[in-house]
């Protein structure tokens, strides 16, 4: 074993630990590390009360302490806690912090500069936040030396001194957390390894490294597999969103899909009028309305697209027929399946204006045959020009 823990509470560990308390430990020279935990509140309300007693335990232990030659001590402080005082009466361990610092053995002379002080902090040890009642501060005029301190996560409070061997600290926490404390102060020696080492190839050294680049080589076909995967449903993602979406992030959206689909470049249209995007074909210049909302269509929208249509035949004239799209995603906020369908006032109204709506997931459809090749960019044109009213789409199949 290399670990002792002497401690007046019952606690469960593994067998290379051996636990003892206070009245009867091993030799501490016989373990690498003696963790002494003084969590329990039994000393310091002893020490109030002038128990013979508990004095005379700490004064051996002490000296078993001071005896050591080759050992790491590592002295856990008590939490704050109520306990009976001298008088029968309930009393904090934070106003009483003198006497906690005569529990720690005058062996550890680091002890000599620092004071004791009551604050509730956190201090992270191997990734695990730990908490502690008190902290250590330097008395006025004192200054760090050799001693390696820990301090706490954000408040910047010593929790932890050693100065080699002795370790105290005033976090409380499990068994581990102690060893890795100390292990925090104790690294295991790096050894280095000589070049030649590693150029010797001894039993099945060679074959094992073949096997070793196999697998390397793999994982690395796997791990670009992985992220090709997850790049294209990142990007199927992205063109989702126009489900959900208004404003500017709509009308990207859309432009993008549109642009990929007919070679567009509706995406870097300056909107200085009011259309969303204007594109021209061989026989059609489209003016486009991109909307979001959570209502269903409404006259007001197609009205709006007309409005567009004229202004913008008015300020290029234009001797090509204009017609007008409005890219609709309504009930914005609904489940797909539960939306309604586009009144038939509303489709007879574009029908008469010689417009089309199509609907978010009208357009995905489109765009989802047109990246599987089964319909082409003209195709779409000659689809843009010949409906009018709501687009009904249906999915091709191979």
């Amino acid at each position: 074993m290399e670990t002792q823990v002497i401690t007046e509470l019952s606690i469960e560990t593994n067998s290379n630990i051996q636990v003892s308390n206070f009245e009867t430990p091993n030799a501490l020279d016989s373990y690498k590390l003696n963790i002494i935990l003084f969590e329990g509140s039994s000393f310091i309300s002893g020490m109030m009360k002038d128990d013979t007693r508990l004095y005379n335990i700490l004064i051996h232990l002490k000296r078993m302490i001071a005896n050591t030659t080759k050992t790491s001590i590592l002295i856990v402080l008590p939490a704050d806690a109520m306990i009976p005082g001298k008088y029968g009466n309930k009393v904090a361990i934070r106003d009483n912090l003198t006497i906690v610092k005569k529990i720690i053995p005058e062996t550890i002379r680091i002890m000599e500069k620092y004071m004791l002080f009551y604050e509730k902090t956190m201090t992270k040890i191997d990734n695990k936040m730990l908490h502690s009642d008190f902290y250590f501060q330097l008395y006025p005029g004192k200054n760090i030396n050799d001693e390696q301190t820990v301090k706490s996560h954000e408040s910047n409070k010593t929790t932890i001194l050693s100065d080699g061997r002795f370790i105290v600290t005033t976090i409380s926490g499990e068994i581990n957390d102690y060893i890795s404390i100390y292990n925090k102060f104790h690294p295991k020696p790096v050894i280095k390894i000589p070049e030649w080492l590693n150029e010797f190839n001894w039993y099945t050294d060679e074959k094992l490294q073949e096997k070793y680049k196999e697998k390397l080589d793999a994982q690395k076909k796997l791990s670009e597999s992985i992220s090709e995967i997850h790049s294209k449903i990142n990007e199927n993602q992205k063109h989702k969103m126009i489900l959900i979406s208004d404003g500017n992030d709509l009308v990207k959206g859309v432009c993008e899909i549109i642009d990929q689909m007919l070679q567009t470049n509706t995406t870097g249209y300056k909107d200085e009028f009011e259309e969303d995007f204007a594109f021209e074909t061989e026989k059609t210049i489209f003016i486009g309305e991109i909307k979001g909302v959570k209502s269903n269509v409404k006259n007001s929208f197609i009205s709006q697209l007309d409005d567009h249509l004229f202004k913008y035949a008015d300020r290029t004239n234009c001797s090509k027929q204009c017609k007008g799209l409005l890219i609709i995603n309504h009930q914005k906020e609904i489940a797909l399946q539960d939306r309604k369908g586009i009144e038939s006032e509303q489709i007879k109204l574009a029908e008469r204006n010689k417009a089309l709506i199509i609907q978010t997931i009208t357009l995905l459809n489109i765009f989802s045959d047109f990246q599987k090749n089964l319909i082409s960019g003209n195709e779409i044109i000659d689809i843009l020009n010949n409906e009018t009213g709501n687009l009904s789409y249906e999915s091709r199949k191979k």
